[in-house]
This record gives structure tokens, C-alpha cells and sequence, in this order.
């Protein structure tokens, strides 16, 4: 007879996924928080479902690794070149500056130098699966502080390695240079291998898997290519889910990352329900009532402490003081791998089984309160920046648009553009083609503002904040066009701008049909909803090819519009693919 423990806690964890998530999306509270919290009951120090956590601990890492390969897959080479400033300069500084402020904390505290500055890593380390999944749900990946959120990820995932081999040094129990060195050189070799295995085997493979048409296979050789990775990477030193997120990268470039994606999708969904369940397991309920001051204080404080040091930081590189309070806001969590770090540090005496038990209790509860954080960081934000309106304004104003557009003379009957990405790169293309249109561009990327600034009228600003768009002229404008794709903060723009000036035409983008009834509401006289234009595009070229005449296609579109996608006016000189 087999031993059945491992499949029963498997179903019991399955079912109990299946239960919160329905109950979870009844409430409308983030489903996270609820595997999060259903773990601890169903662990060892509750109801004892579940007896022994570490069994479900590599069916967790499945659910991290299939997340990270994902990612990989729909990111691409060009868009971390366009991370490389938060990847590089923020990732780097915000690893560096939180470890520094946490081992002088803990050092502060009288704990042993080795200790201090291994808390001082776990503490900068934040939840890649946790914040990237929130993202992805809430549809703010692309948005600034979503892509500020991932390229600092990015680099804490990059930093795992390093700070793995850290831990025997901090205790005299490594094995030296030696040891070191042998461990970069597979890692080196690793990410090559990966690299050149991507490139040149994964498209030969692909092709004759393809050439079957069987699902099935394309399926097995979608999940082998994310889960091999990772047992590669493993093997090397690196964490699992790097290995697949670098896997996935290279990846992205080839035809099939969009069936790739699809294929692991549901795989992704369940094994992550698991991981966040897992977390909630290796929590011990009698160490938070034996110690719930130290518990609360210590998590309270990584939170402000994280926040502070991560949003500075941001704010240093050049963006506004909103993007930097919710990149702070959203990375202000201790993350999976932190618990790496930690059970590292047991096995060579750094750390003792109840700060251990202690740190996983923090741990889960600021992960907990992080899809809360993320929900409401635009609130969170705008409070901030409201009751601190003269001291950001005045900071910002340094590297805003204020003495730029000075210098150019007042604009009257003007286009503001917010936005350079795709979208607003075709959109002034338009305008340039007619001499009699000036325009001018706000853009929240300092790097994309310095590589336009000598060829267009473009300026540095936040334009959710009032004296940017003033800025800007506004009350003297004639249309503002929003390309960004940052709904909550497009909203909060289309209010201001028509308080200043209520003849201003205002056209907008959004990603779903749910949120263009808010705009119109908010002000905004033609919105156009990337997901309802999409099935046009489709439609029209479907009719196309059994020859239906220009005429009628064009009728069939305008009937759909006025059926129940909230009057959608025409805008096909733009594109929506940025």
C-alpha cells in the first residue's frame, strides 16, 4: 500500500483553493489573502490538517517557477533594456541601502555582526511571486510603478546568488575563495547554457513539436522546458524560478511564447494557490501569541522602513513623488526568498528556531497586507502627495516642466500628450504632419524624456498632479489625450483637467470596457477601450476575407458601438500596442 499523506494534503490544499478563491471573489478581496490565511489554519499549530509543511514545499516552487517563466515569456529583451535604470540603478540601491539600514538596526539591537547583516537581507528582499501576481490581476504591469516594482524584483532575484553564498562567510563555516569562486563559475555557466540553449536548440525542437499538431506534445514540451530549467538552475546554486525566468526570456523573442503562455497558464494558477497556501503553513500560531508585540513592531517597522528607503530611491532616479510612494507601498513586504536566506542562516547558527519562527510570522503578515497596500497604493499615493503638496511639488518642480515651458512661451489651443510610448509616439506623428496643431508631451520616464528632449517639446511631470498640468496650459488647451494605460491614475487627470478648463476635449485610453462608463463620468468626452477596438479590428478583417464591401463593414462596426460599448468614438489614426 502506498503512502497516500503527500496526495491527501494535495487534495485538501486543491480543495481548499478552490474554496477560497470562490469565496474570496464573492467579497471582492484579493484571493491571496485568503490562501494566505487558510494555510495557517489548516497547518501543524491550528486544525493539524496538514502535519508536515515541508512535503508541499516543492509543489510550491513549481507554482514560483511556472510564475517567473511566464513572466519571462511576456517580457521581452527590448522591455528590460527599458528596465535596465530600475533593474541596475534602483534594484541595486534598494538591495544595497535596505541591507545596510537593517544590519545597522539589528546591530543597533545588540545582535552579532554575522546575524545583523544576514536579517539585513532578508529584510530587502521582497515577494516576487506575490507582487507580480497582484500586479498582473489588478493589470498595472505595464503601468510606471509596475515596471519600477519588476526591474527592482529583478535584480533582488539576481541578488539571491550572491547573497546564498554570504551566508557560510558570515558564519566561518564557507569553504572560502574556492567556494566562491566555483559557485559564480557554474552560475556563469549556467545563465550561458540557458542563454545559448533558448537561441539555437529550443527553436529546432519547437519546430519539429509543432509540425505534429498535437496539443498534447506542444503542452509536455512547454512544462519540461519551464521545470528543467529550473531543476538546472537548482543545480547549479542559482534559485529555481531565476533559472525559469531567464528561460522564459529568451524564449519570449521566438513565435511561440504566446502559445507558451497559454499552455502553462492553468499550471501556474494552481501550483501558485499552493505556494500561498505553503506560506501560511510555516506559520507557528503559539509564536505569535508568545511574542505578538515583537512580531507587530518588527513588521510595522520593515514596512515604514522599506516604503521610505524604496520610494527615496525611486524618487532619486528621476520620477515623481506618486510613482515613488507606490513602487515603495507595493515592495514594502519580506519575500519567499528571504526564507531562503533564513533557513541558511539555521543551518549554520545564525539564527535561532524562534527568531526563525518569529521572522516566518512577519513574514506572512506583511504579505498579507501587501494586495491591500497594492489595491489602494493610488489612494495611498494621492494622500501623501496631498497632504505633502508643497514639499513634493517644490521637489519635483526641480525636474519638472515648470521652467522648461517657461522658456518656450505659453501655449493656446494646443494638444497635451500624455504618454511617449507607442501610442503617443504615432499620436504626435499625426500632429506633425499638420504644421497648424501644436502640442506638448508630459512623460513619467526620465530616460525617455532625455532621448526626445532635443527633437520634441517634451517635458518631465507627473501630469496627476495640478501644477503639472497648469504646466502645461491646460486652461488654455484644447484637447488632452492620455496614451498611458494607468487607469486610477487617468481618471484622476480627467477630473483635474476638466475642473481647470471645462471645454477641454478629453480622449483617453483604457484596457477594459468595465472602467470607460467611470471615465465618461469622470469627464473624459471619447474614450477608447483597447479590448472593444481589438474585436473591430478582428471583425473587420474577418469580413474582409469573404469580400464584404468596405461600406457594410464599416455599418456592422457603428451597430456594435451603439449596441453597449458606451458610444466608442473612432480613433483609428492611434495604435494600442505599447
Amino acid at each position: 500500500m502506498h503512502d497516500l499523506t503527500l496526495l491527501a494534503d494535495f487534495v485538501i490544499l486543491l480543495a481548499t483553493a478552490l474554496g477560497v478563491a470562490w469565496a474570496f471573489s464573492k467579497l471582492q478581496l484579493p484571493s491571496i489573502v485568503g490562501f494566505l490565511t487558510a494555510g495557517i489554519l489548516l497547518g501543524p499549530g491550528v486544525l493539524g490538517v496538514v502535519t508536515d509543511p515541508d512535503e508541499i514545499t516543492l509543489l510550491a516552487e513549481i507554482g514560483v517557477v511556472l510564475l517567473l517563466f511566464s513572466i519571462g515569456l511576456e517580457l521581452s529583451f527590448r522591455e528590460i533594456q527599458r528596465l535596465a535604470h530600475f533593474v541596475f540603478g534602483g534594484g541595486g540601491l534598494q538591495v544595497g541601502l535596505s541591507m545596510a539600514a537593517f544590519a545597522g538596526l539589528f546591530l543597533a539591537l545588540g545582535f552579532a555582526p554575522g546575524t545583523a547583516v544576514l536579517y539585513g537581507a532578508m529584510g530587502a528582499l521582497s515577494s516576487t511571486a506575490l507582487v507580480l501576481t497582484t500586479l498582473k490581476e489588478s493589470d498595472e504591469v505595464a503601468s510606471p510603478h509596475g515596471r519600477g516594482m519588476v526591474g527592482v524584483l529583478l535584480l533582488q532575484d539576481l541578488a539571491v546568488v550572491p547573497l546564498m553564498l554570504m551566508v557560510p562567510l558570515l558564519a566561518d563555516a564557507g569553504g572560502g575563495l574556492t567556494t566562491i569562486l566555483w559557485t559564480l563559475t557554474k552560475a556563469t555557466i549556467t545563465v550561458v547554457g540557458v542563454w545559448l540553449t533558448a537561441t539555437y536548440i529550443f527553436p529546432w525542437v519547437a519546430e519539429r513539436i509543432v509540425a505534429t499538431r498535437r496539443r498534447e506534445l506542444f503542452t509536455l514540451f512547454t512544462v519540461v522546458v519551464a521545470v528543467g530549467t529550473a531543476w538546472v538552475s537548482g543545480v547549479a546554486g542559482l534559485s529555481l524560478a531565476l533559472g525559469a525566468f531567464l528561460a522564459g526570456l529568451v524564449i519570449s523573442e521566438s513565435p511561440y511564447s504566446e502559445q507558451m503562455i497559454t499552455e502553462v497558464e492553468p499550471f501556474k494558477d494552481v501550483f501558485n494557490s499552493i505556494f500561498f497556501l505553503s506560506m501560511g503553513l510555516l506559520v507557528k500560531p503559539s509564536v505569535i501569541v508568545d511574542d505578538p508585540l515583537t512580531i507587530a513592531g518588527v513588521a510595522i517597522g520593515i514596512i515604514v522602513l522599506k516604503t521610505l528607503l524604496t520610494g527615496g530611491i525611486v524618487w532619486g532616479l528621476g520620477y515623481g513623488a506618486r510613482v515613488a510612494i507606490m513602487v515603495g507601498v507595493g515592495l514594502a513586504q519580506v519575500g519567499e526568498f528571504s526564507l531562503l536566506l533564513a533557513k541558511e542562516g539555521i543551518g549554520v547558527g545564525l539564527i535561532t528556531d524562534r527568531h526563525y519562527g518569529i521572522f516566518i510570522a512577519v513574514t506572512v503578515i506583511t504579505m498579507t497586507a501587501t494586495p491591500f497596500f497594492l489595491a489602494y497604493s493610488h489612494r495611498i499615493a494621492d494622500l501623501f502627495t496631498r497632504g505633502l503638496g508643497t514639499i513634493t511639488d517644490a521637489l519635483d518642480a526641480r525636474r519638472t516642466v515648470g521652467d522648461e515651458a517657461a522658456e518656450e512661451g505659453p501655449l493656446e489651443d494646443h494638444v497635451i500628450v500624455v504618454g511617449f510610448g507607442t501610442t503617443g509616439q504615432n499620436l504626435v506623428s499625426a500632429l506633425q504632419g499638420t504644421e497648424s496643431i501644436p502640442y506638448a508631451i508630459a512623460e513619467l520616464n526620465p530616460q525617455t524624456v532625455r532621448q526626445h528632449h532635443a527633437d520634441e517639446p517634451i517635458h518631465y511631470g507627473d501630469a496627476t498632479r495640478p501644477h503639472i498640468l497648469k504646466s502645461l496650459g491646460a486652461e488654455k488647451a484644447r484637447a488632452l489625450v492620455i496614451t498611458t494605460p494607468d487607469y486610477p491614475a487617468t481618471r484622476r487627470m480627467i477630473r483635474m483637467a476638466k475642473d481647470m478648463n471645462p471645454s477641454l476635449q478629453i480622449l483617453a485610453r483604457v484596457r477594459f470596457s468595465d472602467h470607460a462608463d467611470e471615465l465618461y463620468r469622470a469627464g473624459a468626452d471619447h474614450v477608447v477601450v483597447e479590448e472593444f477596438e481589438t474585436s473591430l479590428s478582428l471583425i473587420s478583417q474577418v469580413l474582409r476575407s469573404y469580400d464584404v464591401a468596405q461600406v457594410e463593414i464599416e455599418r456592422r462596426r457603428d451597430d456594435l458601438r451603439r449596441a453597449g460599448f458606451h458610444d466608442l468614438r473612432r480613433t483609428d489614426s492611434l495604435t494600442y500596442d505599447d
